[in-house]
């Protein structure tokens, strides 16, 4: 079990006080069989391995979630695939408010667990019903909607219109109500066929256990209130002042004209209509109709109050024409005009009278009595009594203070005259204006019915503390993980720098194996057989346990004399008087050396044959050797691997169990079979490198054979020296090899001439006290 695993462990057992529960880190999808709790890969792509904490560990906890919470008796209710997809989203949302109400820091950890997940994820399924389904489980529990999800109205819509409905199943005391919701649900999300296929290709597991816990819910533990977009306005709100006037269709004329005559009801008082036909008056056309008086506008009103009798189109003709009185006084004003103009210009030519008033042939006026006949005949302005109103609207209006910016620019132009009447661009802005008013009181009236935008159920500074947290815990679980990873090595290129170092070393110090490459295999695990084999060697496994941990440890420890502390020493009493203080004596504590171990299987063809006096062949004596050894090891917690070997045209290796894996590798041993021939020197020398490599102080390779190495015809006549120089080498390396012999008892002599420590492995049951004396020796 990696570190990782015991700590999840440790944590998921914490949680469900169920103490049988095992952790398990593989590569398929997050579940768990109420027995083990498997944690796969994420969804996204994780950065470091905080965020690899953070999503493993709120993964196991939301397992043991269902495992407290989900009830089998809801799964058996599920009629098809779509309220078995609604039912898991609505559950998972429960059980994990029920864990953050139960424990707090959990509630913490789910929402930066979903925070993650929210930033990063952008694919939330293709079919309706899919981002249907993870719709009701993100606002369930983060409050919002995914980008993705939130841009489709389809998936926004329905959630809103059940927004009460989700509420109700996810804090629901009793899962019935959740059950009874999600088939619900599941009929309004209206799935289809296409929804169906990709449903059918995700995989879904619910877990459920047979004792579920009662889930108290009373507090909010999402990372928001709920928020979603603003419901897109009515078309009403939508239309612009044209759009909203009603559009004449494109009838035929003669229908046009009985639809307008029908439309067309006179009044005593007809209201004031913008024709959107009507042509834009000029300016002159436009200033009339301003100034015209009181009586003509009644009579226009009394004209067309009047012709009740003609048709539309020509009442509309009578009111575009100008008056007749109207346009006698126009051309009264012009002649005027023209005669004040030439008056004026007379008045330039020498010798035209003047026209001061006085008659022709009068002496002029002096400037004093024309001032005092001024004063006299003007009008006195104290003297009469103006009403308030009258005042107020003659008042000449104050010029206004011209900025410096003004006075660059002056203009001649004459100011435009006042007009009282609206204009159709006033009449827009105006319209425009109650809109965007009566817009703000419909987001005023929604803002109330919702939750403030970016409001949240957690305190900022609780969810830095939480955060601030788990970063701690993450770092000093990362310093095991590390230390670990150290000696867990990436076998795809520790098995590639082998192939290099035989070419271009092996090679070149042993000739003898040149043109022979290595090969690296795995081999399949058996697991079913395996746990018979190890049930069946129980007691030697036990007994091989005790044996080596006694001879890893250090010698017996010894009384040390005339420390300053530990146990008062009788023989130094003596000291006191000339006033010494090491009275005291301690013993050393035993330490346990760093070992590591390299088991090395021949798989040769004559590993096959049946030993004599047992039912057993060589391979069935060395895979339970293999066994026993391995699982004595595991127990020790030291670190160790198998590998089987055979020889043909390549060097073969068969990794049976790697450093580090031996949960998932241990079961491969039970696959080691016999053939081919063994090349003893060139295994024992790459294994004794890869060995090399790792840091602890004390390495040992034991080797398990039946014989002498045997190969092709050259190979065969230098075996021996081949094999006893890999051995000379592979201790120089710092390496001690060992032989565990099953083969013929005529070979033990020149075996044991090769190896320099072997013990006989044809009696089994005295391996574990014969191992141990030897490893005693060794260390």
């Amino acid at each position: 079990m990696s570190v990782l695993e015991n700590i999840y462990q440790t944590y998921a057992r914490s949680l469900t006080e169920l103490n049988e529960l095992k952790i398990i880190v593989d590569g398929g999808d997050s579940r768990t069989d109420m027995k083990n709790i498997y944690v796969g890969p994420p969804a996204i792509e994780l950065k470091d391995f905080f965020e690899e904490y953070l999503y493993q560990k709120s993964t196991v906890a939301h397992e043991c979630g269902h495992l407290l919470y989900t009830p089998k008796e809801a799964l058996k209710q599920l009629n098809n695939i779509f309220e078995k997809y609604i039912y898991n989203a609505l559950e998972d949302v429960r059980i994990e408010r029920a864990l953050g109400n139960r424990y707090p820091g959990l509630a913490a950890l789910f929402a930066l667990q979903k925070k993650l997940y929210f930033e990063r994820r952008k694919n939330w399924g293709n079919s309706p019903f899919i981002k249907k389904t993870f719709g009701i489980f993100w606002i369930g529990s983060y409050g919002k909607l995914p980008p993705a999800l939130e841009s489709d109205p389809e998936v926004v819509e329905f959630v809103r219109e059940n927004l009460q409905l989700i509420e109700k199943a996810t804090t629901a005391e009793d899962p019935m109500i959740t059950l009874k919701i999600a088939k619900e649900l599941a009929d309004k999300a209206n799935p289809n066929m296409n929804d169906l296929v990709e449903a059918e290709q995700i995989s879904i597991n619910i877990p459920a256990t047979g004792r579920p816990q009662k889930a108290e819910i009373k507090q909010d533990t999402r990372m928001y209130k709920v928020q979603l977009p603003a419901p897109a306005p009515t078309n009403e709100e939508n239309q612009t002042p044209e759009e909203s006037q009603p559009k004449e269709e494109n009838l035929p004329s003669n229908q046009q004209q009985e639809a307008e005559s029908q439309n067309f009801q006179p009044s005593s008082q007809p209201e004031e209509t913008q024709e959107p036909d009507e042509p834009e008056a000029d300016d002159n056309s436009g200033s009339s109709k301003a100034e015209e008086t009181e009586p003509a506008k009644e009579e226009s009103n009394h004209l067309a109050g009047s012709n009740t009798e003609t048709s539309n189109q020509e009442e509309l003709e009578e009111e575009n024409k100008i008056p007749a009185d109207e346009g006698t006084e126009n051309e009264e004003l012009e002649e005027t005009t023209e005669e004040v103009e030439a008056e004026e210009e007379k008045q330039e030519e020498p010798g035209y009278p003047n026209t001061t008033g006085e008659e022709q042939g009068t002496e002029p006026k002096t400037e004093e009595e024309a001032n005092k006949e001024v004063q006299e005949t003007s009008f006195n302005e104290e003297e009469f009594n103006y009403p308030e109103t009258e005042k107020e609207e003659f008042r000449e209006p104050e010029e206004p203070e011209m900025n410096e910016e003004d006075e660059e620019f002056p203009t001649d132009e004459p100011a435009e005259e006042e007009i009282d009447e609206i204009s159709e661009e006033e009449l827009k802005e105006a319209l425009e204006n109650l809109k965007e008013e009566l817009s703000d009181e419909r987001k005023a009236e929604i803002e109330e019915e919702k939750e403030i935008e970016g409001e949240t159920n957690f305190d900022p500074q609780a969810i830095e503390e939480a955060l601030k947290a788990l970063k701690a815990e993450a770092n000093a679980v990362y310093k095991k993980v590390q230390m670990e990873r150290k000696n867990k090595p990436d076998y795809n290129r520790l098995n590639q720098q082998m192939k290099t170092w035989v070419k271009e070393e092996l090679w070149q110090k042993r000739p003898i194996h040149k043109k022979h490459e290595a090969e690296f295999y795995t081999l399949r695990p058996e697991p079913a057989l395996y746990k018979r084999i190890v049930q069946r060697n129980q007691k030697q496994i036990r007994e091989l346990t005790t044996s080596i941990k006694r001879a890893i440890e250090a010698r017996k420890a010894l009384l040390e004399r005339g420390k300053k502390y530990g146990r008062l020493d009788k023989s130094s009493i003596w000291k006191v008087g000339v006033k010494e203080l090491n009275l005291f004596s301690r013993k050393n504590n035993p330490r346990q050396e760093k070992v590591a171990f390299y088991l090395l299987v021949d798989c040769s063809g004559s590993m096959g044959i049946t030993v004599s006096g047992t039912e057993k062949n060589r391979m069935e004596i060395a895979r339970e050797a293999a066994t026993v050894f391995a699982e004595a090891l595991k127990a020790l917690n030291i670190p160790f691997a198998v590998t089987g070997y055979s020889s043909g045209s390549k060097c073969n290796f068969y990794r049976t169990v790697r450093f580090g894996y031996y949960d998932e590798d241990l079961p491969r041993i039970v696959n080691l079979t016999s053939g081919y021939g063994s090349r003893h020197g060139f295994f024992i020398q790459v294994a004794a490198k890869e060995l090399s490599l790792r840091q602890e102080e004390k390495k040992f390779l034991i080797v398990i054979t039946d014989g002498l190495p045997e190969d092709d015809a050259e190979y065969n006549r230098y075996g021996y020296r081949d094999v006893a120089e890999a051995v000379t080498d592979a201790e120089k390396m710092g390496v001690k090899v060992i032989n565990l012999f099953i083969g013929n008892e005529r070979d033990a002599k020149e075996i044991k001439k090769i190896f320099k420590h072997t013990i006989n492995l044809h009696q089994p049951e005295f391996l574990p006290k014969v191992l141990g004396n030897l490893l005693a020796k060794l260390i």
